[in-house]
């Protein structure tokens, strides 16, 4: 299944709802048609890709030797 523009950004914009509780994340599963579970998991990554970097995660300069 291919993702459109309209698709992405109707989900981008539930998620939004949901993390500034106006809308429930049982409310927008039925309104993606996703289960709670999915709605929890794309509202945890949608946080986490706030620029947040990974525990793990290489230094910029480290980055740069290694090539």
């Amino acid at each position: 299944m291919r993702f459109t523009a309209a698709m992405v950004g109707r989900r981008v914009a539930v998620v939004e709802l949901v993390r500034e509780g106006l809308l429930s994340q049982g409310e927008a599963a039925v309104e993606l048609g996703l289960s709670a579970r999915q709605v929890r998991r794309l509202v945890r990554r949608w946080r986490g890709s706030a620029g947040r970097r990974g525990r793990w995660a290489i230094s910029g300069g480290i980055r740069r030797r290694i090539g």
